[in-house]
């Protein structure tokens, strides 16, 4: 049995927008990363080179304190992914970066889950800007 991809969130751009395999109601504003809904959610850092990274979030929680109620809104955990891409430098030697992670995974997803949104978003991705150059082993 195949592993169902959970929702994927999308902050705001123009390809995003544009991409009719994407629900509107997965788009969100754009806003600093810790606005970012829980769950998965994907920034393009470059449209022109399909450069994203997917955020893994834990539910978000509030925290209040003192008497004067004042509160934040924080995530347990997060895990941040930069897709593949090519490295503009050293310009005299551009490489393939694989994928690059930075945090912890929620408890929420598992490793296949996670494995299914990186490789729906990255598809996505391809498909939107066209740039299919960056090839990793799983593309085998």
């Amino acid at each position: 049995m195949g592993i169902k991809t959970p929702r994927v969130q999308w902050e705001k751009n123009g390809l995003v927008k544009r991409n009719p395999a994407i629900n509107p109601d997965d788009i969100f504003d754009k806003c600093s990363t810790d606005k970012f809904p829980e769950g998965a959610s994907v920034r393009m850092t470059s449209q022109k080179n399909g450069h994203a990274t997917v955020y893994f979030k834990s539910p978000l929680k509030e925290k209040t304190w003192g008497s004067s109620g004042r509160s934040y809104t924080y995530c347990d955990s997060t895990l941040k992914v930069t897709l593949p891409m090519i490295s503009a430098w050293p310009k005299s030697n551009p490489r393939t970066r694989t994928f690059s992670y930075t945090g912890e995974l929620p408890s929420e997803f598992t490793l296949d889950e996670m494995n299914a949104v990186l490789k729906y978003v990255r598809s996505q991705i391809q498909d939107m800007t066209g740039n299919t150059h960056i090839i990793i082993k799983d593309d085998a």
